[in-house]
């Protein structure tokens, strides 16, 4: 994966760096639960009629200064990546 990750970002490394230093492989659904539990945004359970993964974001339940916005980003990154994983191969 981490080669589809270089390739697909012209390998540029600067990419891989961001990953490591926000620690994006150490997000776990414990670490971002806090801001999961708003239910401002979650990866839906099923794939979209194409087999996608779908994330749901629902800004109503987004209150701007209750979270730390790097909590909310670590949230985003994390139901990215959780979708990612959804994917078939190819």
């Amino acid at each position: 994966m981490i080669l589809w990750f270089v390739k697909d970002r012209k390998f540029s490394v600067e990419d891989v760096k961001w990953r490591q230093e926000f620690g994006v492989s150490k997000l776990t659904e414990e670490s971002v639960k806090s801001v999961a539990d708003t239910g401002k945004a979650y990866a839906h359970d099923f794939l979209d009629i194409f087999d996608r993964p779908v994330l749901v974001v629902v800004p109503s339940k987004d209150f701007p200064g209750v979270h730390d916005p790097i909590e909310n980003e670590k949230l985003c990154v994390f139901l990215v990546e959780k979708a990612l994983a959804k994917l078939n191969s190819g």
